[in-house]
């Protein structure tokens, strides 16, 4: 199975969840979010957002607001992120 999973950190959205099965479909829906979100008045952390590729061959650099996104390898440090965030965000209450 092909796959490309997109978390998308911006200012209202926790975790965001792209699915594709190749590089420019995910490239494609990237864009289209990153333009809503604009549209909506808010920002993706292209700081922030990462991927993730399966059995993607080839280059699968991926990018938001121009900048390249950070590619993980297992989601499980992904998850440990989120994770601390959401500690740190209830901390910030």
């Amino acid at each position: 199975m092909k796959m490309l999973l997109i978390n998308i950190y911006g200012i209202c959205v926790d975790d965001v969840a792209l699915l594709s099965d190749n590089i420019e479909d995910a490239q494609t829906l990237l864009t289209l979010v990153v333009i809503a979100a604009n549209k909506a008045g808010l920002n993706i952390n292209d700081d922030k957002t990462e991927y993730m590729s399966c059995n993607i061959p080839g280059n699968t650099e991926l990018t938001a607001n121009g900048k390249p996104l950070k590619k993980v390898t297992d989601l499980d440090n992904s998850a440990k992120d989120i994770k601390v965030r959401k500690v740190q965000a209830g901390q910030q209450h």
